[in-house]
């Protein structure tokens, strides 16, 4: 018994045939689109939030990918930007939150050298 997900961002994964997924809860969730007629998505592996983080919705999601890594970046609700190294089962770095008085992020664009980030907010 598989409880519905609400999905808030959506990012292609560039070189593999897969989307990351950040869902209303915080998770980040990774399915495997399978272009040979079949209709469901194979779910791959999942991020949670940290254990005892109240539930802070994906808000944005973009994705770099180089011949050493496929990493996912994500920020949440509450401020919170990560980057996900796919090949982990935990967070791989983080930065400093966004400030609650710059609003909440609503998009995020990630420099072509894979060394700089500017977050957008709805403040």
């Amino acid at each position: 018994n598989r409880r519905q997900q609400q999905f808030r961002a959506l990012r292609t994964v560039r070189n593999s045939k897969a989307v990351a997924v950040g869902s209303e809860t915080g998770e980040i969730l990774l399915f495997r689109i399978d272009s040979r007629g079949n209709t469901k998505a194979e779910q791959i592996c999942k991020l949670e939030p940290e254990q005892g983080a109240s539930a802070c919705a994906v808000m944005c999601i973009e994705q770099f990918d180089t011949e050493l890594e496929s990493m996912v970046v994500f920020a949440r609700e509450n401020g919170t930007v990560q980057g996900w190294d796919l090949r982990r089962d935990s967070p791989s770095w983080s930065v400093q939150r966004v400030p609650p008085w710059l609003g909440v992020p609503s998009c995020l664009a990630l420099g072509s050298d894979g060394h700089s980030m500017v977050v957008g907010t709805l403040g």
